[in-house]
């Protein structure tokens, strides 16, 4: 049996020779893909130097002279031509937000400032060098690079990228991920009746729609009754459907249906790791098929399995496209607990913020790997380490979203 950090270093490795494809999408479908590329400024935004106000563009040359009236030379709106258009002294033009700087200008007076007669404006401001002037590439810089390789993109990342006028962006494919529930007792149809000793298939809808978030392919697979000939068959056929990774649910424990492990062995697999030092989920399998497929064996517990994709299938298809590490979250805990040193608890809790503004945790009633019904109010995950062995109200220890 490993540590999680020894697992995560094991997983993290054997994904770093795995190279996804790489596809090309528009702005619109980006969100929550991941960029395969260094996103590179084509241009300086703004691209010329430009107007932040209503206003008139002035030389403070000419209130050094005690010029405090100037003759309007003419009106600049975003969208015109200044490139014939030049200051002299005693002049100004009127310009409009978002429009071009002309020649000679170095400053804009706001209309607020200013006292409009004719073609004569009066002003009750001193204007500084560059005041409400927006500068040329101080928003981006040509050749910069503006997200790195590796982003998890969102919708907010669209609005920077279409100003610089990228259109399309480098993304990593979706992999193709496999999920088999396994069990003699799992009912996959949710609106059947359940025969004596049966139960629903919770996990499979579940990791559906936890691994949507990750913009995987997701191949769902019919719940293999404890039948090591058909899981068998099954991974044959996945081998052939250029899969990323296969995930399964249940029977990686050492009972006498446990037949896992020994199938992954008869097929050729290399087994990474078996065991890790974690509750709930320690029987938890990780290996690599004989055509680089990898395999995430999940025990079957809901809970267990929730585990398994939230801590160990998320940080793999991270690695898989090139993302850093996930940081966690600090927050102080709210109700005492003890614990066995040993193993490190993944605890279903829920986090909140106090009157002071500071992050606080609790542990929730329930925390059996068969107990499902936390999750209905949970809204995060509490991480204790293998070497600790309390924790008292205001310890400060790290937490996870969801998902």
């Amino acid at each position: 049996m490993i540590t999680y950090d020894n697992a995560l270093t094991i997983l993290r490795r054997e994904v770093s020779h795995f190279q996804l494809a790489k596809e090309m999408v528009y702005l619109s479908a980006i969100n929550g893909r991941v960029s395969a590329a260094n996103i590179i400024s084509p241009l300086n935004i703004p691209s010329f130097d430009n107007s932040a106000m209503d206003g008139f563009a002035v030389c403070t040359d000419d209130f050094e002279s005690n010029h405090t009236t100037l003759k309007v030379k003419a009106r600049i709106i975003a969208g015109d031509a200044v490139g014939n258009l030049e200051l002299s002294s005693g002049t100004c033009y009127e310009i409009m937000t978002g429009a071009s700087i002309p020649k000679g200008a170095n400053s804009i007076i706001p209309v607020e400032s200013a006292n409009k007669t004719d073609e004569l404006v009066s002003f009750s401001v001193a204007p500084r060098k560059n005041e409400f002037i927006r500068e040329a590439g101080s928003d981006f810089r040509q050749g910069v690079s503006v997200i790195d390789s590796g982003t998890l993109l969102r919708t907010h990342h669209i609005l920077p990228l279409a100003a610089l006028g990228i259109g399309k962006v480098a993304v990593y494919s979706k992999p193709k991920v496999a999920f088999i529930p396994t069990g003699r007792e799992i009912v996959d149809g949710l609106n059947q009746s359940l025969g004596e000793g049966q139960i629903y298939n919770s996990t499979l809808p579940f990791a559906e729609a936890f691994l949507s978030r990750s913009h995987v392919e997701f191949l769902p697979q019919k719940t293999i009754a404890d039948d090591p000939d058909a899981f068998q068959t099954t991974l044959s056929k996945l081998a052939d459907e250029d899969v990323s990774l296969i995930i399964s649910s249940g029977a990686v424990s050492v009972g006498s249906h446990d037949f896992i492990y020994s199938s992954l062995e008869e097929m050729g697999a290399t087994i990474l790791f078996h065991k890790v030092a974690i509750k709930p989920g320690k029987p938890i399998l990780f290996a690599r098929l004989p055509k680089g497929i990898f395999y995430l064996g999940l025990p079957g517990n809901p809970i267990s399995t929730a585990v398994g994709l939230r801590f160990f299938v998320r940080p793999l298809l991270a690695a898989l496209m090139q993302q850093k590490p996930e940081q966690s979250f600090l927050a102080r805990v709210k109700t005492p607990l003890s614990k066995q040193p040993g193993l490190r608890l993944f605890l279903k809790a829920k986090i909140n913020v106090s009157s002071q503004g500071v992050l606080e945790v609790s542990f929730l009633d329930g925390q059996e790997s068969y107990k499902t019904s936390p999750f209905l109010i949970m809204n995060s995950w509490a991480m204790l380490s293998e070497t600790t062995t309390a924790v008292a109200e205001n310890d400060v220890i790290e937490v996870f979203p969801l998902s």
